[in-house]
């Protein structure tokens, strides 16, 4: 199914949920083991690259809530569409979360899954947070 907003498109699978409260968007299978928050940003003084920005964003996140990196930052697209930054890790009680940050200058979402353990869910987590397509302003 795609999913369209006012800044965006994705595509997610029929049997996933997708839904919007106090600024947070969740998407997650009711059946699955972890779930998708999405945080809307807006990016007011670049003072870098866009790609340095939001892996800084990424970065100041795992940091503020103490996670352990197990998959170091990687910038996995870099375009005229979109910036894409991500990472995982563990927090400290075990639980797994993978990150990304996504832009297109001025909006920037950071993105976190997380679930008991790593499960082949991921697979299809990572199909979702690519088929991000910001729409054109």
């Amino acid at each position: 199914m795609l999913y369209e907003d006012k800044d965006l498109t994705f595509k997610v699978p029929d049997d996933w949920i997708v839904e919007d409260e106090d600024g947070v968007r969740s998407i997650f299978n009711e059946d699955g083991e972890g779930a998708i928050t999405m945080s809307f940003y807006r990016i007011i003084k670049l003072e870098e690259s866009i790609e340095k920005h939001i892996e800084n964003m990424a970065l100041k996140y795992v940091e503020d809530i103490d996670i352990k990196i197990e998959k170091n930052i990687e910038l996995v697209t870099s375009s005229k569409e979109k910036s894409t930054v991500c990472m995982q890790g563990k927090t400290f009680d075990g639980w797994f979360l993978k990150l990304w940050v996504v832009a297109k200058f001025p909006t920037a979402i950071v993105i976190t899954y997380w679930s008991e353990e790593e499960t082949e869910e991921i697979n299809t987590v990572d199909e979702i947070v690519e088929s991000f397509k910001f729409k054109k302003e």
